[in-house]
């Protein structure tokens, strides 16, 4: 037993559990001599046993567990105290002082405390902890060995747990998107065929007459609507260079597509074969189509070319985007990124469309009920389209100047941009782009084409604690219409919005050409419209912790011609269109946090339409549309 209990001291200074490793060592047989020095220490009070004061353990150590122990024993005498030193000469006496008078005698006092414990025989100590010492030196050794490599093994891992913390590992992206609400709708009943305007035609065809639509002026349960917008994807570090990310889309609307004209007549006298082209308002998609939104490969090259490059489906987009902005589709190619000095050097080269074509349907069954992305009615059909910009910036904490190329954009066009942002007076910013087209898609560069220009500004007004005021300004000539650019943003239609049926229209039906401007058009983006001119701006503040914004715009015509507009059914033909249909359109909207990463909107918003809406050529004047609209945006 006593064995036993030895050998339980041992492996409570191991302070392993009991199922310890066998080996590399042998095991030390009960009978070594080692177990009775390590029992005169347990006698002498050096080893005690377990908190409870008890010993455990029923089975022989290995002598690496001996050494463990031995090692363990030296650590802790280096901190046990040391013998006491001889005591010191004794000092003077002091004067006796005078006797007292003698008192009773008490009674006897309690027992007196326990005396201290005996001498300890160090020396004894010193030479059972030298035997020890010597009889597993080879053991000592080999553990000293091993507790360098275990410190080097754990400061390895450590740094290799950091490194995968620090590192950016593939995950999951996206978010949903769902609005339900209600929005104005128009209302065909009692319209036919030959009671509304007169449709442009080709020489010797006869007349199209497209019906005047009737807005249904009430907000009630037949204007319900809903939208679902979902957005998944992964994305993560391929390779310590190599950065990757795919990314899936759908919605449950499906695209509208409108008309625009080629050649108006009454504006390029040499060309007098009215033509309309079909294009789609943003992407051409249908509902419940899953397509691949992004995928793209990014890394940097160093050496001859030092650049990071982006390959593969991607977003691009230079200043406010009024030339150069794909926000409504991506587009495959290669974007290079430099810094050469104190520029910055940038250039995209890839295709129009995905397959390089901007122009995929011909015939006119396909253009009705294809779900290719792309379609006209056009002679210049199914021509290759290449598309490449370029730009240059200086970039500054308070300010930056960029300027844009485009070489070669959507069909044939050309045109270029300067872009500017600056931060004064207190955090306040400035963004402007001023942007001008030398070739439109078709290659026209003549009367409303001669060489069009944009404008677009935003600035910070005035502002303080929980408000701001934004200011909002865009100016378009009537020929001005980037097809990739911020005039065509993304946006979906609610309810009625802007649906143009192509089927009937050309089949000879009763058009439905909502007049009205697609509410996601300016309520979600910066609106800028060819031949408009826009004012406003955006105030936000909080009220008790909840956040508002107000918006505010008025319209007003640059000119006479609407052909690249959705308004050119209407405004196209009159004697006299100075305004738009609808000049003034304001919104607010609330967000409100519903749970932890759940914000919730509600927007109510209002179109107004202008005088032009009541020309006696209309045979009903247009009225106010509303839109009452709650949305939930989820990202993860």
């Amino acid at each position: 037993m006593t064995k036993y209990i030895v050998t339980a001291c041992l492996i409570v200074l191991l302070a392993v559990p009991a199922c310890a490793q066998l080996n590399p060592a042998q095991t030390v047989p009960f009978d070594h001599w080692a177990y009775d020095a390590v029992q005169q220490l347990v006698d002498m009070g050096i080893i005690i046993g377990y908190p409870d004061g008890t010993f455990r353990g029923n089975r022989a150590m290995t002598r690496y567990e001996f050494a463990m122990a031995i090692s363990r024993l030296l650590d802790a005498i280096e901190t046990m105290p040391g013998e006491a030193g001889p005591a010191g000469p004794q000092g003077v006496a002091g004067p006796a002082g005078p006797a007292g008078p003698a008192g009773a005698a008490g009674s006897q006092g309690p027992a007196g405390p326990q005396g201290p414990p005996g001498e300890v025989d160090y020396d004894a100590i010193r030479g059972i902890v030298a035997d020890l010492t010597d009889e597993f030196a080879d053991e000592l050794a080999d553990l000293r060995d091993d507790l360098d490599y275990l410190q080097d093994d754990v400061w390895d891992l450590g740094d290799r747990v950091t490194a995968l913390e620090e590192a950016k590992g593939p995950e999951v992206t996206g978010w949903i998107d769902y609005r339900i609400g209600l929005a104005n709708t128009v209302d065909f009943e009692g319209f036919g065929m030959n009671n509304g305007l007169i449709v442009a035609q080709p020489p010797g065809e006869p007349p199209f007459y497209a019906a005047y639509p009737h807005i249904d002026g009430g907000l009630d349960m037949d204007s319900e609507f809903d939208n679902l917008t979902a957005k998944i994807g992964i994305e993560g570090n391929i390779t310590d260079d190599l950065f990757g990310r795919i990314v899936l889309k759908v919605r449950d609307t499906s695209d509208p597509r409108y008309w625009t004209m080629i050649s108006p007549p009454e504006l390029i006298p040499a060309q007098r074969i009215p033509q309309w082209t079909i294009l789609p308002a943003v992407d051409g998609r249908r509902a419940e189509t899953v397509w691949l939104d992004e995928a793209i490969l990014q890394f940097p090259t160093s050496g001859i070319v030092n650049a990071d490059w982006t390959v593969g489906r991607q977003f691009q987009s230079h200043g406010l985007g009024l030339l150069v902005n794909n926000e409504r589709m991506s587009q495959q190619g290669v974007r290079g990124q430099f810094d050469w000095g104190a520029l910055g050097w940038e250039f995209f080269a890839g295709g129009a469309g995905y397959d390089f074509s901007s122009f995929g349907i011909e015939a006119i069954e396909n253009l009705i009920f294809s779900d290719t992305t792309y379609g006209n009615w056009w002679a210049g059909s199914g021509l290759d389209d290449g598309y490449l910009s370029a730009r240059v910036s200086l970039d500054n904490p308070s300010w930056a100047i960029g300027g844009n190329y485009l070489a070669d954009g959507f069909g044939k066009e050309e045109g270029y941009s300067a872009d500017l942002w600056l931060s004064f007076f207190g955090g306040r910013n400035l963004y402007v782009e001023y942007a001008k087209m030398t070739e439109n898609m078709w290659g026209m560069n003549g009367g409303i084409y001669d060489d069009p220009t944009g404008l677009m500004a935003m600035v910070d007004i005035v502002g303080g604690a929980n408000w701001g005021l934004r200011g909002y300004y865009s100016d378009l000539d009537p020929g001005f219409d980037p097809y990739f650019s911020s005039v065509h943003p993304y946006w979906e239609s609610y309810g009625d919005d802007y649906q143009p049926a192509i089927s009937t229209a050309l089949i000879g039906g009763s058009t439905k050409w909502q007049p009205w401007i697609p509410w996601e058009k300016w309520l979600r983006n910066p609106l800028a419209m060819p031949n408009v001119e826009v004012m406003g701006g955006q105030l936000a503040f909080t009220i008790g912790g909840t956040p508002f914004e107000a918006m505010y715009y008025t319209l007003d015509a640059n000119s006479s011609n609407w052909g690249h507009t959705q308004w050119a059914p209407y405004l196209g033909w009159l004697a006299d269109p100075s305004e738009p249909l609808y000049d003034t359109l304001w919104g607010i909207r609330m967000t409100k946090t519903v749970a932890d990463g759940v914000d919730v909107t509600l927007t109510y918003a209002r179109q107004e339409p202008s005088s032009a809406s009541q020309n006696g050529e209309f045979q009903d004047a247009f009225e106010d549309v509303q839109l009452l609209v709650a949305g939930v945006v989820v990202p993860f």
